[in-house]
């Protein structure tokens, strides 16, 4: 499954910063290892306490962005 980042629009992506990846929208934080911290176990204060720049109201779209994509995903099967 992938997920189609481009409708979301707390994250952006830019070919000439972070080598092209997926990042929080303002910031030059990472979507993939962040997500991976929360995935792990971190809260949300946490985690913005870890990626400075990250604001909390930016972790809640993008974890329901993902939720839907693997609703979608998985309603598809």
């Amino acid at each position: 499954m992938v997920t189609v980042w481009e409708s979301c629009p707390a994250v952006k992506r830019r070919l000439e910063r972070v080598s092209g990846a997926w990042v929080f929208t303002g910031t030059h934080n990472p979507l993939v290892p962040s997500c991976e911290n929360l995935a792990g176990g971190a809260t949300v204060d946490e985690f913005v306490e870890w990626f400075l720049g990250v604001d909390p109201k930016q972790v809640q779209p993008v974890l329901e962005f993902e939720a839907q994509s693997l609703r979608s995903a998985l309603g598809s099967l």
